[in-house]
């Protein structure tokens, strides 16, 4: 690892790489870690020029990742909620 900014794009990619996996533990601790490192300051770094251009692009793909994964979770979820509501509504009409 190198300068902090350095490293926040690192855990960055590495949060990309979690999250494209469904690793949401994995992805969890390195979120933390990574937080520890994003500092006012961080961005006055010698390196800034460079790296947050990457450091932007890894987050905005990783934003399009997780919004995609909360987009599945909704749909599960809704399909367990109608299929759920089917088997009520079976067991009533098989009930009376």
């Amino acid at each position: 690892m190198g300068s902090p900014l350095s490293d926040a794009v690192e855990l960055t990619r590495a949060m990309l790489a979690a999250a494209r996996a469904g690793d949401w533990p994995q992805f969890t601790r390195l979120h933390e870690r990574r937080a520890q490192l994003l500092k006012p300051g961080l961005y006055n770094h010698a390196d800034a020029p460079r790296l947050l251009p990457q450091l932007d692009a890894a987050q905005k793909e990783l934003g399009a990742v997780i919004a995609a994964a909360h987009d599945e979770v909704r749909r599960n979820l809704l399909d367990s909620q109608r299929g759920y509501a089917a088997a009520s509504a079976y067991l009533d009409a098989a009930q009376g």
